[in-house]
Formats: C-alpha cells, sequence, structure tokens
C-alpha cells in the first residue's frame, strides 16, 4: 500500500504492531482481572417499580448463577435507591450479573434510572437508563423495550413468571466497545500513521489510486462506508469522461452488465427499489468504462493485500487475548474453541462492523491470489509472501469456514498450473465440484440441504420467471431450525444460500440459466486473455456461488464487481468517441 515504506519495513511494522498490542492488552487485561477479583463488591440501583415487589442479584463467579450466589431485597412502589453489597471468596472473578424482578405478576413495569458497580475502592461501571438497557446481554420474559427512558415491559401473561436481565461480561461494561477496539488497534495507528500520510502525499493528485484505496480499506467497515467510495470513484469516471470525452469498454464488462440486467428485466412481482444490489454492476461498469485503472493494477493488489495482513494480524492478536482472558466469560478455550466453531468464532470479530465469516474468508483468498501474482511478477519480497500466507492460513482456521480451507488449498494448488492448463481444466472442475456439492450436501450441511430443497419446492411453483427480483424473503420461511452443539437451535433465513437457486427462485429457469452461461463465460473469457488472475477470482466467486448468495448482500456484491471490472480491463482496450 505504502511506496514510501520498504516491503521488508511494512513486515517489521506488523510484527511489531502485534508485539506493543499484546503488550498493552495483556497489562489491561491482568488490571481488569484484578478488579473482577476482589472481595468486596457493592451494586447500587436506581429503579421504580409499578407495585410493592422483590428484586434478587444473582452474580456469577465462574459456575453459573446459583442460590449460593444470591441477594434479595425488597423494592416499593414508586422510586428506589437500592445498595447491595456481596462478596467472593479467595480465587473468585465475577463474570455476569443478572437481577431478576420477582413472581408477582401484577409488576408490569420496571424503570431503571442509574446502575453502578463499585469495588473496594473504584466505581467499576456506571450506567444510566439508556446504555442500561444496550448493556442487556439476555433477558426473559420481558415483552419489550423503551430505550429512551430506560423501561422494561414484562411478559407478565407468560407461565412460569419469572422475568430477569442478564447484563453483558462485566469486562465489556468496564471498558466501552469503542475504547476497547481503540486499545487493540491503537498500536497499527500509531505505527502505521505516518507511513500512510506520506503515501497519501505522495498520491494526492492520483485520484484512481485514493479511491481504489479508500474503497478497500473500508470493505469491514459498514456498507454505507463502501457506498461513499463507489460514489467518490462514480464521480471521478464522469468528470474524466467530460474532460476527456474517452470510453474504455471490453466484452467482459459487457458480461457483466448482464447479472443486472437478469433480474431487471425479469423482475416479476418484485419491486424496482430491490434492485438495488445488482445496479453495482452498472456502476462499476461506468467506473470502468470512465477510469483507466491499467497502470494502478499492481499497486492496487498491494493496496488489498496489505489491508487483509493487517486485518489478520490483528484477529491472531485477538485470538490471543480470547483465548487468555475473554473467553473465560464465556466458558471458551482454546481446548473447546473449535468444537463448535460456527458460534464461537463470531467472538473473534466483535472488532470490526462486518463480520461475515464465509465472506470475509472469501476476501482473503481473493488477496492470496493477488499476492501469489506479485509474488510471481517479483513486485513482493519472499518475508511478505510468507507473511500474508501465514496470516491467510491462521485466519482461515480461525473463522472456520470448511469452504474457504479447502478452496484456498484448490487455489494454491491451481496456480502452479499454466494459464494453458488452466483454460483446459477449470470449467471441467467446476462441473464437478458443483454435482459432488449437490449429492454429498446432505451429509456435508444439513441445515443447507433443507433450505435448498425448499428453495426447489418453491421454484417449482413458477419455474419459468421465479416470483420476483428480491423476494426470496417472503418465499422462504423465516427461520429453519439448526444443530448446534447437539442443540436445536432456531436460524433466521432470507435466502437460499446458493446464488443460483436465488436466481431460480426470483428470476425463474430463464433468468438462472442466463447467469450460468455468463458465469462460464466470463470464466473462459478471462482465460482467453491469458489472465491468470482474473481467471481464477471468477473462478473462486462460482465456486462461491454454489454454498452462499453473494449477490444478495451488498459487500460481497461490492468487492466481487470492483475486482472484476477493474481488473478485467487492458490498456490495449479499445477507445471510442461518445
Amino acid at each position: 500500500m505504502l511506496k514510501s515504506l520498504s516491503q521488508n519495513s511494512f513486515v517489521y511494522r506488523i510484527c511489531l504492531s502485534m508485539i506493543f498490542s499484546l503488550t498493552l492488552n495483556f497489562i489491561f487485561s491482568f488490571y481488569v482481572t484484578s478488579m473482577l477479583q476482589q472481595s468486596n463488591f457493592e451494586l447500587q440501583i436506581k429503579l421504580n417499580y409499578s407495585i410493592n415487589s422483590s428484586l434478587d442479584l444473582y452474580f456469577d463467579t465462574g459456575n453459573n448463577f446459583s442460590q449460593i450466589n444470591k441477594k434479595r431485597v425488597n423494592v416499593n412502589q414508586g422510586a428506589n435507591s437500592i445498595k447491595i453489597p456481596f462478596t467472593l471468596k479467595d480465587g473468585e472473578h465475577l463474570k455476569f450479573i443478572r437481577l431478576d424482578f420477582g413472581e408477582n405478576t401484577k409488576l408490569s413495569k420496571v424503570r431503571i434510572d442509574e446502575l453502578q458497580l463499585l469495588g473496594d475502592k473504584d466505581v467499576l461501571f456506571k450506567l444510566n437508563e439508556k446504555n442500561i438497557l444496550k448493556s442487556i446481554g439476555f433477558a426473559k420474559n420481558i415483552s419489550s423495550i423503551d430505550q429512551n427512558i430506560g423501561v422494561l415491559n414484562l411478559e407478565t401473561s407468560v407461565k412460569p413468571f419469572d422475568p430477569y436481565i442478564v447484563l453483558k461480561p462485566i469486562y465489556e461494561l468496564i471498558l466501552p466497545l469503542w475504547q476497547r477496539i481503540l486499545l487493540l488497534v491503537i498500536s497499527w495507528v500509531i505505527l502505521f500513521f505516518i507511513p500512510v500520510y506520506k503515501w497519501i502525499k505522495v498520491n494526492l493528485n492520483d485520484f484512481e489510486v485514493l479511491f481504489a484505496a479508500l474503497f478497500i480499506s473500508v470493505i469491514l467497515l459498514k456498507t454505507a462506508w463502501l457506498t461513499l467510495a463507489s460514489i467518490f470513484m462514480l464521480t471521478l469516471g464522469i468528470i474524466t469522461l467530460l474532460k476527456y470525452k474517452s470510453l474504455y469498454y471490453n466484452k467482459a464488462n459487457y458480461l457483466l452488465v448482464i447479472f443486472f440486467l437478469v433480474p431487471c428485466l425479469i423482475l416479476g412481482n418484485g419491486q424496482f427499489s430491490k434492485l438495488a444490489i445488482p445496479m453495482t454492476f452498472v456502476i462499476f461498469l461506468l467506473i470502468s468504462m470512465t477510469i483507466d485503472f491499467s497502470d494502478s493494477l499492481d499497486e492496487i493488489k498491494k493496496i488489498y493485500t496489505k489491508v487483509f495482513i493487517v486485518f489478520g494480524s490483528i484477529l491472531i492478536v485477538y485470538s490471543v487475548l480470547f483465548f487468555c482472558f475473554d473467553g473465560y466469560y464465556y466458558n471458551i478455550k482454546f481446548s473447546n474453541f473449535f468444537l463448535d466453531l460456527r458460534t464461537n468464532r463470531h467472538h473473534l470479530l466483535y472488532w470490526v462492523f462486518y463480520d461475515h465469516t464465509t465472506f470475509i474468508s472469501f476476501f482473503i483468498l481473493i488477496g492470496q491470489i493477488f499476492v501469489l501474482n506479485l509474488k510471481k511478477e517479483k513486485l513482493v519480497s519472499i518475508q511478505y509472501f510468507v507473511l500474508y500466507s501465514i496470516l491467510a492460513v491462521t485466519s482461515l482456521l480461525l473463522l472456520g469456514s470448511r469452504f474457504a480451507l479447502l478452496l484456498g488449498i484448490m487455489i494454491m494448488f491451481l496456480n502452479y498450473f499454466s494459464i494453458r492448463i488452466l483454460k483446459l481444466i477449470l470449467i471441467p472442475l467446476y462441473i464437478i465440484i458443483f454435482g459432488f456439492t449437490i449429492g454429498f450436501i446432505k451429509s456435508i450441511d444439513p441445515f443447507r440441504a433443507k433450505l435448498w430443497e425448499i428453495s426447489v419446492s418453491k421454484a417449482k411453483e413458477n419455474l419459468w420467471f421465479g416470483f420476483g427480483t428480491g423476494n426470496s424473503s417472503e418465499i422462504l420461511p423465516i427461520n429453519l431450525p439448526i444443530q448446534k452443539s447437539g442443540i436445536t437451535t432456531i436460524m433466521e433465513i432470507n435466502h437460499s444460500h446458493n446464488q443460483y437457486l436465488s436466481y431460480l427462485l426470483e428470476n425463474g429457469l430463464i433468468g438462472s440459466i442466463i447467469i450460468m452461461v455468463i458465469s462460464l463465460s466470463l470464466l473462459y473469457l478471462y482465460g482467453k486473455q491469458n489472465n491468470k488472475t482474473l481467471t481464477l477470482v471468477m473462478f473462486a466467486t462460482m465456486i462461491l456461488s454454489i454454498i452462499e448468495s453473494p449477490f444478495k448482500t451488498a459487500t460481497p456484491t461490492y468487492i466481487i464487481c470492483f475486482i472484476l471490472s477493474v481488473f478485467s480491463y487492458k490498456k490495449e482496450v479499445h477507445q471510442k468517441k461518445p
């Protein structure tokens, strides 16, 4: 990402950032642990009851909530200011606090105005009526919550009536989320601030690279940031078009726009407002037709890989901290983390806004394709390549996507073949993988198998043209049961978790066949252009589409459109006057 930095300097700064962050957070975590192992605590709470009743305080010290760690106080109707002292035994560690509001079904409303926890000397945390409700981790028999005034409406008709709330882990209440994130990433901010500033200064007039860098840098933030970066690039493209009156185009970009035309022309019972995500294909078609990225492609690849090196290094640092400290609050250790990886992995991503583990893993694999190309062209050092590869493999293991691990191994293997061989084997290989997945999905992923069966069954009701773009969530059930650690839980769904089935359901057999043909055509075209990088990216995208619906959510659509549009441009492409 930074021309002002040598590659080895970047590698060293990453390593130093990891060391400094680990050291700083270990010190802070030991400090928090010592605060939560004090002997004496006092919970002070200001609350308002609608009738006379009681309040029970349960505190969890590692053995869940029990009668041993319980304190009961009487609460009068109206405003109350209550102090509840409690003590821990030597070696005990305070994890959670639970507030029970008694068994009186006439108690319909509880308003909490203030809550604070005191240790031997200091106030550990203090919450007002607004952030109290945001600090609730779990609630039972609570029908609704008014966050503006701190009111809990109790579900009095439920039997047995046992209303209570459990606050988030105590360590999260001591230090707010933004402060914990800052403490985690501050080392990278400090060590890379000056190099990034110098890089921006050097490239201040190169808006193509600056906006591409902005786009890549906000991939894991809110979608609004990706939209903003896309608007910047589109605006630059329009200005460039008006200034030079030239358009750049190729066959690949024309094929990509069909990904928009299919949901648009076969809209069915859908609404035009539901074309917002497919419109991304048109936006990036316009960007690639008006901006010449051809001289900056290698730089953009470096930017992309460096962003995910930073991500991987932070992920690994927090994983170490989680296994040593934070995991204690969830009864998760390294030894049992991988036993329920689908649930546990999300704890490692609290510091990023976008936490879809499969898509993040896919983005990491795109970076692996880029770094393989950069290494082949001798544009990065062996140390840089090794660092990315180590961080990528470790990140994929922690994020727990079986698909990404298998695809990553496959990409490393395919990369050693020449483009001439890849052109011969990729389409047959894709057909084999597609058939294998369909044939064995019940054994691989019973949840997806059930969802696919429902999708096919529904699609048959309107086979040729489907139910309309964006209507998957209305056609499919709201949720399905899923087995997690031997327990049946409910998982919400809004699409088929298979891009081709999503097209079949919404745009019918005609739409899904067109999309499949265009996908295979793009794969063939990139191979024909001897573009090994994009050939592998397109192949990976098609494999991803078998087990996910990347074009049903904004972030993966943005990233795939950006890469396929920007990197498919070749300098010798014909220009014409509009």
